[in-house]
């Protein structure tokens, strides 16, 4: 009776335990709108309003942060990285502390196989829902041709849960969830990647204020045009007063192409290129415009 006891009392501990974690994560866990058609969740990264989450949750220019209390705040992005799945976003206005709690962040490289962790995110509308999972694989992994650090889990999660939180059993954010793999299993973005991005990003990024998404190009234009490309990118907003619009850049424009430096980037690979530009360096943005290719030259800052 007495082993009962002693057992039931753990038991009782590690439900405790277990309920101030997903507490603690929770807190710092917001939904984020990044279009019209859906949204994902974020990670408070720091106290200054920083908010991480991925790329294809929010591709563009702005986003919607929407908080515990179902208070909703406008976020510019300032950095994108498609290869790494990471978009940096800025709450804008008045920070209050007790809405946007930082999360504590890990050491993902420290990581290992068979390590318990949870993962919280908003999916399919369920707000800051936790699952427990356990880490598979950690390090270099191959998906859609890119190698990337990766953390593998095996874990259910579903759609909503894109940018929200992997912590370990200390409440420390150790990665971004991002990708779905198969029944049972997922892809995180380690926080030490999230960490570099963030450093390289402050020392490198220039401002063009315009918002797209990508296209597929008709064949026939492709043909026609002699694009090395099938897919561009659509300016859906244009910021006034910023270099795009002062370079004669317009909505409905598709970027195909750039070059900086001497250098022609790759389609695939337009806005991380685009986030390698300096502010102050020209770039010259080739686009398709009723039909035929014009070239614009613009100068972030």
């Amino acid at each position: 009776m007495a082993a009962i006891l002693e057992q039931l009392t753990h038991t009782v501990q590690l439900s405790d335990e277990a309920a101030r974690l997903a507490e603690r994560v929770r807190a710092s866990v917001v939904v984020v709108r990044g279009s019209r058609f859906g949204s994902g969740s974020g990670v408070v990264w720091n106290d200054r309003g920083l908010v991480i989450t991925n790329h294809h949750v929010v591709p563009g220019e702005r986003a919607e942060i929407m908080l515990g209390n179902g208070a909703r705040l406008p976020a510019r992005a300032l950095t994108h990285s498609e290869s790494l799945d990471l978009t940096a976003l800025q709450v804008e206005g008045d920070i209050v502390p007790d809405l946007l709690v930082p999360a504590e962040i890990g050491d993902s490289t420290r990581l290992r196989v068979g390590e318990l962790v949870v993962a919280v995110g908003n999916p399919q509308g369920e707000r800051n829902a936790v699952t427990l999972g356990m880490v598979s694989a950690v390090g270099e992994a191959t998906w859609f041709r890119q190698p990337r650090e990766v953390v593998q889990v095996a874990i259910t999660l579903r759609p909503g849960n894109s940018g929200g939180a992997l912590a370990d059993v200390q409440g420390r954010v150790v990665g971004i969830p991002n990708m779905v793999i198969n029944t049972g299993m997922a892809l995180a973005i380690p926080a030490h990647v999230v960490e570099r991005f963030l450093v390289e990003s402050r020392q490198r990024r220039g401002h063009f204020g315009f918002a797209g998404q990508y296209v597929e190009l008709p064949e026939r234009l492709v043909d026609s045009l002699e694009i090395e490309t099938r897919v561009g990118i659509m300016l859906m907003a244009i910021e006034p007063g910023s270099p795009a619009e002062q370079a004669g850049l317009t909505i409905g424009d598709v970027l195909v192409d750039l070059a900086s430096a001497g250098r022609n980037g790759r389609t695939a690979e337009l806005l991380d290129r685009l986030g390698l530009v300096p502010a102050g360096q020209a770039v010259r943005l080739k686009i398709v415009r009723g039909g035929r290719i014009r070239s614009f030259e613009v100068t972030p800052r």
